[in-house]
């Protein structure tokens, strides 16, 4: 980078490719070297980069009056037809970011037209994306998809990183609003791989925040939370603040989805303030309007309405159509929920207006949704009917299921306001089917995929039986089985070792605070004979006295310590009975990383218990579930070291720990963002003595297999979901129990 000021000025331009692609800072300095050339198309080249600069940076203002100029100087000279149609493509950008879609329509057809008439791939390619952009803004799906493949076409010839990656990311983003999510993961891992392949930062990241969505749209939190994270690591490294706002908002989106309130309320805050700090307007009004939904959400109306406000305020000013749409839906709950509905429905009206002018049919929809609603709690069936209707026509005519399921309850909720209670019934069966649907079609697919998977696995190991009692060589394989029941043995004693030094460093902490406030006790009698007055004597009486409490509460913490792992241990020391789960998970995970970070003490892992939305409890035996998932969180802990240790700073090693329920299964998840399992290497992790690591490092292979037969052993099994570069998932899965029966 330090030798560009030797290059020629095509050189400059090649590199000014380069560095858009990748959003680098540099692109300012070099693209101002372009400007200055000799030749009139160099210069109108320049400029275009640089304005992309401008944008890359945040000043959006400024870029966009730089490309417009520079639009008109090309649209004079010959030649400079490529630079032309580049800047209509970049303004047609800008133009849909603001919600100005005729505007945004109108210069990407005369680009496409263009790049037609000069054979130029590489307008045709982007103004294709463009159009399918808009498609899925639309909600029409497969004209989305048509445009967006018709786009590759072009797009491959060219080898062109910064047009491919956007294109695989919108063909996924296209089939996850299908409902097609391992088509949408297909197109995403794809992009990934060549992002990574490519070292195309920018693209990585992009493709992170998609496949977080896409876990956030299958309610996968802890998965969408690691990709978020991701991201937001890429885009720090990068020094791209745009977009470190925008992940900072996903991670706020989790949060809210999660009912973590003040957590999403940080977030949406502290992407405020780093927005605010470059001048993003857009930004800045996203993250108002972020803030007031949140704030409605914990009840604070006014602070709430402030900041709605604050953000229509904005987007009037600066035409942003599409948010501002949000803004007034958001406006229209709001007044709802304080029974201003004369207010709201004004909101609901404006905002249904913006998002029509703004194509966006999925939004649309809401408003209809919000709108009928509305009338329904105001008691006006008459008015709410027509609109419910035409929600649910346009609902089932974009296939959103979750829509049509509202809207149906709605609709019998009207017709029971009207006494017309046959269609009441009706609409409410229909909403009772959907609603069911919606809850089963996922279960069903999950349990589906376990059963086959315990059942394959079954049948390749009784096959393998099988195969193993007719071998001539009979002799040799009982002196192999006999050398593997040793070794397993040792695994059991090593994993008794590992469970030890756990429980050992848990009790360390609170038996530290007794010896050390015990001590300060034992000098303060001493000075207590020698006080001089009464007065000193109260003092030191009164720091005996705070210290005995500390003393007390620091030796009951390590009690109940004591009295946790007896009671697990009673628990597991005979036949599998009722037992909450978030237990097992609150005793064993900080015993395992206690026992890890004793070997690793440089490591820094942010490991997160998320909260269940109910109490989850499985009959199980405890000590053996507690040991299982020991060993699955060293495996994962040994994959986000690798990671630290492959990337530096750059990585974040995270894992998540969650608790729910599938069908009769509860299902206990422990996600982490490592470098993943490869395909091939999935179906052998759980078998004995199979392992990744070298020799002499002390791994025989049999922790994820004991971890694994013990969980079969009750009824259960395990999971692995995993891609490389997108960390990896083992999810144990127990037989249900009932709640009550678990907690005494």
């Amino acid at each position: 980078m330090a030798q560009f000021e030797t290059l020629s000025v095509p050189e400059l331009m090649d590199l000014c490719e380069v560095l858009d692609t990748m959003r680098h800072p540099k692109l300012l300095e070099v693209a101002e070297r372009v400007t200055v050339a000799t030749l009139i198309e160099p210069q109108l080249c320049g400029q275009y980069f640089l304005a992309r600069a401008l944008a890359n940076r945040g000043d959006h203002e400024a870029s966009w009056k730089l490309l417009a100029s520079t639009l008109n100087e090309a649209r004079e000279q010959v030649g400079a037809l490529p630079v032309y149609i580049d800047c209509l493509m970049s303004l047609a950008s800008a133009a849909l970011k603001l919600g100005d879609s005729n505007k945004s329509m109108g210069l990407a057809t005369e680009a496409f037209n263009l790049s037609q008439e000069s054979d130029y791939n590489k307008g045709v390619a982007a103004s294709c994306n463009h159009f399918g952009s808009m498609k899925l803004q639309q909600g029409d799906i497969e004209g989305a998809v048509e445009y967006l493949e018709e786009g590759l076409k072009h797009a491959l010839p060219l080898h062109s990183q910064a047009i491919n990656y956007t294109i695989y990311s919108n063909l996924g983003i296209a089939y996850m609003l299908q409902g097609d999510f391992a088509k949408a993961l297909e197109y995403f891992s794809t992009t990934l791989a060549e992002c990574q392949q490519a070292g195309h930062k920018v693209g990585e990241g992009l493709t992170c925040i998609n496949v977080a969505n896409l876990y956030m749209g299958q309610g996968n939190y802890p998965k969408a939370l690691q990709f978020t994270l991701q991201a937001l690591n890429i885009y720090e490294a990068l020094g791209d603040t745009p977009s470190m706002g925008y992940a900072l908002g996903m991670l706020g989106g989790i949060h809210k989805d999660l009912n973590r309130y003040p957590e999403a309320l940080e977030y949406y805050q502290t992407a405020l303030e780093l927005r605010k700090s470059i001048h993003d307007v857009f930004g800045e009004a996203t993250s108002y309007y972020q803030i007031g939904s949140i704030l409605a959400l914990q009840g604070d109306y006014d602070k709430a309405a402030e900041h709605l406000l604050h953000s229509r305020e904005i987007c009037e000013a600066q035409g942003f159509v599409s948010l501002m749409a949000s803004v007034y839906l958001e406006l229209g709950e709001l007044y709802t929920l304080q029974n201003r509905y004369k207010d709201a429905a004004e909101a609901l009206q404006l905002g249904s207006e913006y998002a029509v002018a703004a194509g966006h049919k999925h939004l649309h929809n809401k408003f209809l949704i919000y709108s009928g609603k509305l009338e329904v709690a105001r008691q006006q069936p008459e008015a709410a009917l027509p609109i419910i209707l035409k929600g649910l026509e346009l609902a089932t005519e974009l296939g959103l299921e979750d829509d049509v399921c509202k809207l149906r309850l709605l609709a019998s909720q009207c017709y029971e306001q009207l006494g017309q209670m046959a269609e009441a019934l009706k609409y409410y069966k229909l909403y009772y089917e959907s609603s069911q649907m919606l809850q089963g079609a996922e279960s069903t697919r999950l349990i589906a995929s376990l059963q086959f998977s315990h059942q394959l696995e079954q049948q390749t190991k009784e096959a393998e039986i099988e195969r193993l009692k007719h071998v001539e060589l009979k002799k040799a394989y009982n002196e192999l089985k006999e050398a593997q029941d040793m070794l397993v043995q040792q695994e059991k004693l090593v994993s008794l070792g590992r469970l030890v030094t756990g429980i050992a460093h848990e009790l360390q902490n609170p038996l530290n605070f007794v010896t050390n406030f015990s001590a300060l006790s034992i000098d303060l009698v001493e000075e207590l004979s020698t006080a001089a007055d009464d007065e000193e004597r109260a003092e030191i009486i009164q720091d005996i006295d705070d210290n005995l409490a500390k003393v007390h509460a620091h030796g009951n913490r390590a009690a109940a310590i004591v009295k946790g792992m007896l009671e697990l241990k009673r628990d597991g020391s005979g036949a599998p009975q009722p037992v909450a789960l978030s237990r097992i998970i609150n005793e064993f995970v900080p015993l395992a990383w206690n026992n890890y970070r004793s070997k690793c003490t440089g490591l820094k892992v942010n490991i997160m218990i998320m909260p269940p939305e109910k109490e989850v409890a499985a009959r199980i035996v405890s000590m053996d579930v507690g040991r299982a998932i020991i060993s699955i969180l060293n495996n994962a802990l040994d994959a986000v070291r690798e990671g630290a240790d492959k990337h530096g700073d750059m990585f974040k090693p995270t894992i998540t720990v969650s608790l729910g329920s599938e069908g009769d299964n509860a299902l206990i998840t422990i996600n982490d963002n490592g470098q993943g399992i490869p395909k091939e290497k999935r179906a052998l992790i759980f078998e004995p003595f199979y392992t990744t690591k070298p020799a002499g490092s002390g791994n025989i292979g049999l922790g994820l297999s004991l971890a694994h037969d013990m969980i079969v052993a009750q009824g259960g099994g395990i999971k692995v979901d995993s891609e490389p570069g997108f960390g990896a998932s083992f999810t144990i899965i127990l037989p249900l129990a009932e709640l009550e029966k678990s907690i005494n």
